[in-house]
C-alpha cells in the first residue's frame, strides 16, 4: 500500500496490525512521519492521535504529541487558516505535559512558532531561556535551543550575540549536520554584514557537507556572491543587497523592498537585478 501511495489503506492496515500484536503504536508512529514528508498532514494527525490514544504510560506519548502539533502547524500554514488556534493548542499541551527535559522539543517548536509566525520575539526568547535552563537537558536538544535562540536574536538585530550562540553549536558539533548548519548561519551573518571574503571561506568548507540541503544552500549563497561581487568594481550594490536580505530575514518587508529598489535605481542593469525581482516576488507572495 505504501509503495502504491495508498496511504489511507496503509494506515488502516498498520492500526489493525498494531491491535492484533498488542504493540505500542511504533509502526503507526513511523508511518505518520512518512505521511508528513508526503504532505498528507490530516492523515498524519490521525496516526499521531492513534498513538496518543494509547495513554500517558506509552513511551511514544510525548513524542506523538510534539509531532502532531508540528504536523498541524504545517497543515494550517499550507492552507492559510487562522494560526491563533495553534497558540492555544501549544499552551494547553505544555500545561498538560509540563516543562521538563522530555518536552524541550515542544518548547523550541513553540518558540519558533511565536517568533516567525506570531512575531512575538519576547515570548520566544523567554521560552527558549526556560528550555535551556532545564536540568538534565539532552546535549543535542540544548544545541537546537541555542540555534533557535540565535535565530530570535538575529530577528531582534542582536547580531553579535546571535553569532556567539551559533559558534557554540558549531564548536560542540563540528562533524554533525547541526554543526554544519550553525557554520552556514555564521557565514550568512558575515554575508549580511558585507564581509564577503570571510563568508566565501566558510561556504567553501560547507560545500562538502554530508547534508545535501546544507551543501546546496552553501553552494547557492556562494554562487550569488561570486556572480555579483567583483573586487575590481564598487562593492556598494552587493553590500546594499546583502543588507536588504537581512531585513527580509527579519520580516521587515517594506524596508527590504526600499533597499532592493535603491540598487535598481542607483545601478540600473546591474547583475543583481534578476535576484532583486525574485526577492520582491517572494515578499509579495508571502503578503498575499
Amino acid at each position: 500500500f505504501m509503495q502504491n501511495h495508498q496511504f489511507e489503506m496503509a494506515f488502516v492496515q498498520a492500526k489493525a496490525l498494531d491491535r492484533r500484536t498488542n504493540s505500542d503504536g511504533q509502526g503507526v508512529y513511523d508511518l505518520a512521519e512518512v505521511f508528513v514528508d508526503q504532505e498528507y498532514f490530516e492523515l498524519a494527525e490521525k496516526a499521531y492521535n492513534y498513538v496518543i490514544s494509547k495513554g500517558k504510560n506509552s513511551s511514544l506519548f510525548i513524542d506523538a504529541n510534539i509531532k502532531r502539533l508540528s504536523s498541524l502547524t504545517k497543515s494550517i500554514l499550507s492552507k492559510d487558516d487562522d494560526i491563533s488556534i495553534l497558540d492555544n493548542l501549544y499552551r494547553n499541551i505544555i500545561a498538560d505535559l509540563g516543562k521538563n527535559r522530555n518536552t524541550v522539543p515542544l518548547l523550541f517548536n513553540y518558540a519558533h512558532f511565536k517568533a516567525f509566525y506570531l512575531h512575538d520575539l519576547t515570548s520566544a526568547e523567554l521560552l527558549l531561556q526556560d528550555a535551556m535552563g532545564i536540568s538534565g537537558i539532552d546535549k543535542y536538544n540544548l544545541a537546537q535551543c541555542k540555534m533557535e535562540y540565535a535565530d530570535v536574536l538575529l530577528l531582534q538585530g542582536n547580531i553579535w550575540q546571535s553569532m556567539l550562540y551559533y559558534s557554540q553549536v558549531e564548536k560542540d558539533f563540528q562533524e554533525h549536520p547541526i554543526g554544519h548548519d550553525a557554520k552556514l548561519r555564521i557565514a550568512k551573518i558575515s554575508y549580511y554584514q558585507g564581509d564577503f571574503q570571510w563568508a566565501q571561506a566558510q561556504l567553501g568548507v560547507l560545500k562538502a557537507s554530508t547534508s545535501k540541503l546544507i551543501a546546496n544552500n552553501a553552494m547557492k549563497l556562494s554562487l550569488l556572491i561570486t556572480d555579483n561581487y567583483n573586487l575590481d568594481t564598487t562593492a556598494v550594490p552587493m553590500r546594499t543587497f546583502a543588507n536588504a536580505d537581512l531585513l527580509y530575514y527579519q520580516q521587515k518587508y517594506d524596508d527590504a523592498i526600499l533597499k532592493y529598489d535603491s540598487v535598481l535605481i542607483a545601478f540600473p542593469g546591474h547583475s543583481l537585478s534578476d535576484e532583486i525581482y525574485m526577492r520582491k516576488a517572494s515578499i509579495y507572495l508571502q503578503n498575499n
